[in-house]
């Protein structure tokens, strides 16, 4: 994508920056990566949905799977490899796949400022200055200080880092754009209607990416999971008390592990020439469990309500 010049100015400006390189420093810049890590969306996006908001948190997840998707089909499109690949000095920290662009400057740029959005944006009349600075540090300093991290670590040339953040901040903001719109253009839909748009999306996205399927599936099956969920009664994640919800976080860890690994061992490997195809039911399985059963059996166990019973 971009010519040989930008990858060797790109190297350059890594060395640059790792002149100021110290193992507390390394340690740290490793901490801030692992905040748009997928280990980190494992925690965070599970604790929102379960115990604070099931609707926004339902919009966080299906804003991080939409645009890890776009991110995956991209880098296995531009197949740019990292810059420690070229030059092994660089390499502070290791990781799998291409380099073109950053999934973590791209996530932290989708997920911040919609984040802030949804959940600090009203009366912003009332908010003094200190509250607009928050906002404005969680929403853009996060994502730029993530960017930094990944170039200060050399798993990421900035042109990777900036085209990460374009394209994150691209998702946030035309999200924030047209929320209000989207959800009240999905709330009128029939079911088969909503799920027909799902499945159009995951489509596009599977063309984007037919080499790696799997946040596209989990995008379509939270998403279709969301919806039988909202039709069967809801969930409230609101409501309950501190060990109710904790209750529900180690419901979810206790069933959705076992049941991943279980699936991966049962399931074509990598050798089969059926393994995207199972891959795809699998994530669409899994992110189904999550969004529909597991708070199915929240209810069920009496650690949560349904949503008729929700009142915030």
């Amino acid at each position: 994508m971009f010519s040989q010049d930008v990858y060797e100015w790109g190297i350059a400006v890594i060395k640059t920056v790792q002149t100021v390189k110290s193992e507390p420093l390394t340690l740290f810049m490793k901490a801030v990566s692992f905040l748009s890590d997928p280990k980190a969306y494992g925690i965070i996006l599970p604790l929102i949905f379960l115990c604070i908001d099931e609707k926004r948190g339902m919009r966080l997840i299906m804003s991080v799977f939409f645009s890890a998707s776009v991110n995956t089909g991209l880098k296995n499109i531009l197949k740019v490899p990292r810059p420690y690949i070229k030059d092994p000095a660089v390499g502070l920290d290791k990781v799998h796949g291409y380099s073109t662009p950053s999934g973590h400057s791209q996530a932290s740029a989708a997920f911040w400022p919609y984040f802030v959005y949804l959940f600090f944006r009203k009366s912003p009349d009332k908010k003094s200055a200190l509250r607009r600075a928050l906002n404005l540090l969680c929403a853009i300093g996060i994502p730029l200080l993530i960017g930094f991290s990944r170039v200060y670590l050399g798993v990421h040339y900035p042109s990777d880092v900036l085209l990460g953040w374009i394209l994150g901040f691209l998702i946030s903001c035309g999200l924030i754009l047209f929320d209000s719109s989207i959800v009240t253009f999905i709330s009128r839909l029939p079911r088969t209607f909503k799920i027909l748009l799902l499945a159009l999306i995951t489509a596009a996205l599977n063309a984007l990416s037919p080499v790696d399927t799997s946040m596209s599936a989990a995008f379509f099956g939270f998403g279709t999971a969301y919806i039988f969920l909202k039709e069967t009664g809801g969930f409230c994640a609101f409501r309950g008390t501190i060990m109710q919800k904790i209750l529900r976080l180690c419901i979810a860890a206790a069933l959705f592990f076992p049941l991943s690994t279980a699936l991966k061992a049962v399931f074509p490997g990598k050798e089969s020439e059926y393994y995207q195809l199972f891959r795809f039911v699998r994530y669409v399985f899994l992110s189904f469990f999550a969004g529909f059963i597991i708070p199915k059996l929240c209810i069920l166990l009496k650690c949560a309500e349904p949503s008729p019973e929700c009142k915030k």
